[in-house]
């Protein structure tokens, strides 16, 4: 941890609400942050990192968002969410120590800009991997349970004003076998959600680690065997290459 007396100079690289600025700046009063909001392709949504892609910087406003980047000790985004720019910025700005990439999968990013050795020494990266952890494994569950109890019936009795004069069989999560494909954060809360609800849990694992709340690993070689025994299953695709996604699929 950094001293009490020394400082940190953190360039705001991307749109960022202002109400989550200040939050920062209340949690750690040590960061002295550079944040000029009308130089950031503005974000659509809540959470949107590369922006409007519309957005066009005049000259000076260019020259502002280059001085941001030249000057920080710190970045709170990839500079435009671009990797060119990553590696621009990296080999201009000496004083860089820290880019935090904002993304869950940032390395890739990192990886694309192609920096050498005594770059990616120099500068630490970090990303927001398992932050939204919690949010995605219940989106898992609702999926799964939505499957289920057949929600797309119900919804369509609701509709319609139906009151079914004949019961039908619903399935239990109790009763079934979940296969977790990716065991990393979000794999992990996915994973303690199902068997809190009493389903069988397997995940996949190539270093043999237990993990909480998964009853059998599955090498990822044996994925397609296990996925056919599976009743359902919950996958990260951003953990896998398209190549071993389409592999993967084919073995099904």
């Amino acid at each position: 941890m950094m001293p009490t007396t020394q400082r940190l100079r953190v360039g705001i690289a991307v749109d960022l609400p202002a109400e989550d600025l200040e939050l920062m700046r209340e949690l750690e009063p040590r960061l002295d942050f550079i944040y000029e909001p009308e130089l950031y392709r503005p974000q659509r949504w809540h959470g949107d990192w590369e922006g409007e892609p519309s957005f066009s910087r005049t000259p000076e406003q260019a020259e502002r968002y280059h001085q941001i980047l030249a000057s920080s000790q710190a970045l709170f985004g990839i500079p435009d969410v671009n990797p060119g720019l990553l590696q621009k910025t990296v080999r201009e700005n000496p004083d860089l120590l820290w880019v935090h990439t904002t993304a869950a999968g940032g390395g890739a990013q990192v990886k694309a800009a192609g920096l050498n050795a005594d770059e990616l020494d120099r500068v630490t990266f970090t990303t927001s991997a398992g932050v939204h952890g919690s949010t995605l494994a219940e989106f898992a569950l609702f999926g799964v349970l939505a499957g289920a109890k057949n929600l797309r019936k119900l919804e369509a009795d609701q509709a319609q004003k139906n009151w079914p004069s004949e019961r039908w069989r619903m399935r239990h999560l109790d009763e079934m076998t979940i296969l977790v494909v990716g065991l990393g954060g979000i794999g992990k809360a996915v994973a303690e959600r199902f068997k809190a609800c009493g389903s069988t849990v397997w995940g996949t694992s190539r270093s043999g680690k237990p993990v909480s709340g998964v009853d059998r690993l599955i090498d990822p070689s044996r994925l397609a065997a296990a996925s056919r025994r599976g009743r359902c299953h919950c996958r990260n695709p951003s953990r896998y290459g398209e190549h071993r996604r389409a592999a993967w699929l084919q073995g099904l």
